[in-house]
């Protein structure tokens, strides 16, 4: 663990290692890690300062609660009022 550390800071170590990479020496972080990490930094970032594009359906669409009358309205058909599916295909044939 002491190599994860410079005087006790895991911070001084990372700074360390992205010195030398950034001068394009070896270096005991790995080499894809610094990309990753800068993206993930610039992914913060954007999202601190750009404000999420609205969907066009919820820009045009009201969201209104059922009142009673639209309810009662609203029935499901009898089950045995409604033609099976595979009585149909029998009838085609």
């Amino acid at each position: 663990m002491k190599d994860l550390k410079v005087d006790g800071s895991y911070w001084r170590q990372f700074h360390k290692q992205l010195q030398c990479h950034l001068k394009q020496k070896h270096t005991k972080f790995w080499e894809n890690g610094f990309q990753l990490l800068q993206n993930i930094e610039y992914r913060a970032t954007l999202q601190k300062h750009v404000t999420r594009a609205r969907d066009p359906i919820t820009m045009v669409t009201i969201n209104t609660k059922p009142d009673e009358a639209t309810k009662k309205t609203k029935q499901i058909p009898d089950v045995d009022q409604v033609a099976d599916i595979l009585e149909m295909g029998d009838q085609s044939r």
